[in-house]
């Protein structure tokens, strides 16, 4: 597995792709996206995950496979042109649910991300109902690193859950550190909106296919 360097898309992409599909990778950071594709069209790695309008080209060419492709609502227009790409291929429109990766129950936590304040309030009643959490406070402010210190400085909390971002994640954890909070990362999990399992069955077909057909 290539990526464009821990915190890129490329790699919590795949890491999310990994821990649903159970699988521990060798992995690769490259200095971009760029590199990576030419080392999966050359079969040096196994796949790769990437923004869609950087496959294409690919796809369209032959020189790489296009096992899946996630989106967050139904768009016939881009479902349309994929499946002129690669017949066939499956479109499941998803919505990204937060899940902690470690337990936070009964737990004062406060939550970093770089969602807009409307997803706010989902996802403190996720972290608080499901996940039974006392959230203290849920921060917009993770791609913005003085606003994230202010609004750090201001938190009571006894775990900082946080998104995996390339933005400011090194001031959460070392705020945590200083304060002996613990830090747990917020992944975000693919569910399939019309509530089906489509997404775990998907996903287990790209993995046999993937080990039954070369790069």
């Amino acid at each position: 597995m290539a990526h464009a360097g821990v915190g890129s898309v490329s790699f919590t992409t795949c890491l999310l792709l990994n821990d649903i599909l159970k699988v521990k990778p060798t992995s690769i950071p490259v200095q971009c996206t760029g590199p990576s594709m030419n080392a999966l069209i050359g079969s040096q790695i196994d796949y790769m995950c990437d923004q869609i309008v950087n496959a294409v080209p690919q796809v369209q060419g032959g020189t790489i496979k296009a096992y899946a492709i996630g989106t967050d609502e139904r768009n016939p227009a881009l479902e349309a042109g994929i499946r002129e790409l690669r017949p066939g291929i499956p479109v499941l429109a998803c919505t990204l649910v937060p899940r902690p990766t470690a337990p936070i129950a009964g737990r004062r936590v406060a939550v970093f991300t770089t969602a807009g304040a409307a997803a706010h309030p989902a996802l403190h009643a996720r972290l608080a109902g499901r996940e039974g959490a006392d959230v203290a406070l849920v921060s917009g402010a993770l791609a913005d690193r003085s606003a994230l210190r202010a609004a750090l400085a201001q938190t009571d909390a006894d775990v900082f859950v946080t998104e995996l971002k390339a933005a400011a994640v090194d001031v959460v954890a070392e705020a945590a550190a200083a304060r002996g909070a613990e830090l747990v990362f917020l992944a975000n999990e693919p569910v399939a909106r019309d509530g089906s399992a489509a997404v775990d069955e998907l996903l287990a077909g790209l993995v046999r296919a993937a080990t039954e057909t070369d790069s």
